[in-house]
């Protein structure tokens, strides 16, 4: 940040900028009304977490909201697909 005796000023703004921007606090959460229709998908048309992922994702632009993972998927959905 520093040039010789002197601040780099801009270069010090973008980073407190990028600083503010960084996620902070609980992670959003999935109903499991949610989790369950996508892990009935995954069993009835036998789909990879990673295309899951990507319908989901479609899905949260048309609904405005954020998609899950497809490690969130694996984690949450083996408790269902075991009673499906």
């Amino acid at each position: 940040m520093k040039i010789g005796d002197k601040y780099n000023w801009p270069r010090y703004n973008e980073a407190l900028v990028k600083r503010g921007e960084e996620e902070r606090g609980r992670p959003f959460s999935y109903p499991n009304n949610f989790i369950k229709v996508f892990a009935l998908l995954r069993v009835v048309f036998r789909i990879p977490y990673r295309q899951l992922e990507g319908i989901a994702k479609s899905l949260g632009k048309v609904l405005g909201n954020p998609a899950p993972d497809y490690t969130t998927f694996f984690v949450r959905t083996f408790q269902y697909e075991s009673r499906l």
